[in-house]
């Protein structure tokens, strides 16, 4: 959702002509409105659409190179970023109530 806001916001702003920032809804009411947003095969979808519809492009299926190429790296600009979490690092004293806390519960 975070990384989508901007694309969210876009095609509401097309679609409603409403910011989703400076209108309080319920979650459901927030749900239809995605749900309705403008899907077209003729171009005219609205941005989290068009969004959708690259990253499930399968580029497999254009046959021109130059096309091909430019679509990757569209898709490569909209992908979703991956979050990993970072191994959190513990300072010794962390570790030494760990260890003290181990003792205690007999783990």
């Amino acid at each position: 959702f975070i990384q989508d806001f901007p694309y969210i916001e876009a095609s509401f702003m097309s679609d409603y002509n409403m910011s989703i920032k400076d209108k309080p809804m319920h979650w459901w009411e927030f749900y239809y409105l995605l749900c309705g947003l403008s899907q077209s095969e003729m171009g005219n979808s609205c941005v989290l659409n068009r969004i959708r519809d690259l990253r499930s492009l399968d580029l497999n299926t254009i046959n021109d190179p130059k096309e091909r190429e430019k679509l990757r790296k569209a898709k490569e600009r909209f992908a979703l970023k991956k979050h990993t979490k970072k191994k959190k690092e513990f300072t010794e004293e962390e570790l030494k109530a760990m260890e003290e806390y181990h003792k205690l519960v007999g783990d």
